[in-house]
């Protein structure tokens, strides 16, 4: 009987250890960017709560989404809600390390493993590498807060560049017409004449320049 009962716990353990596994980015939800399903997706997020993030987006930083979706979820619920999205704070190609060591959860080593390897291709890429030196949930912590940009700013068709939050038809075609872009600095310059700084942030962390 406790043979039993043992075998049960460790069961019960081990699933709800699989249970709270971290998701890794690409079962997560980008809410800069996500559909209105996409977002109901989420556990806990239903029909009201999926229109209040459509209407605060785009998000700068995770402080951003819980001050704003604070005024509706609970602490409890927000965090859970957390667990299922990404924001895209970084773009671990070509932030600095200072930059990256600067991250929510970051720090010196991980920053200095991610610009020893990079650029990354692909976000199997990403996992290959860290994942020599970084645990699961370390692992998907860096993916929740990052994109790789992969948008290339002087390849891109407009349709590519129009799924980036915040960019619509009109910010695309201005893209297209200021190519070919030198360095981001250009990019900033450009383009900070039709978008706001937040906003020219937020595109930014979706691009690549080859």
């Amino acid at each position: 009987m406790k043979k039993v009962l043992l075998a049960s716990l460790m069961v019960l353990g081990l699933a709800s250890a699989f249970a709270e596994a971290p998701l890794t980015a690409g079962e997560r939800i980008n809410i800069n960017t996500a559909s209105m399903e996409e977002l109901m997706s989420i556990p806990g997020v239903g029909e009201k709560i999926a229109a209040e993030i459509e209407d605060y987006r785009p998000y700068v930083s995770l402080d951003h989404f819980e001050t704003e979706l604070g005024k509706y979820l609970d602490a409890e619920s927000l965090k859970a809600v957390e667990g299922h999205i990404t924001l895209g704070l970084a773009n671990l190609n070509t932030a600095t390390e200072e930059e990256l060591a600067g991250l929510p959860g970051m720090g010196p080593k991980i920053a200095a493993e991610i610009e020893e390897y990079r650029p990354f291709t692909s976000t199997t890429h990403l996992e290959g590498e860290l994942g020599k030196y970084f645990d699961a949930e370390t692992l998907a912590h860096i993916q929740a807060i990052s994109t790789i940009g992969l948008v290339d700013l002087n390849t891109a068709s407009k349709e590519d560049l129009m799924l980036i939050p915040g960019v619509g038809e009109k910010i695309a075609a201005e893209i297209e017409d200021y190519r070919p872009y030198t360095s981001i600095l250009q990019f900033r310059e450009e383009l900070g004449k039709y978008l706001d700084a937040d906003a020219l942030k937020i595109v930014e962390l979706y691009l690549s320049l080859n």
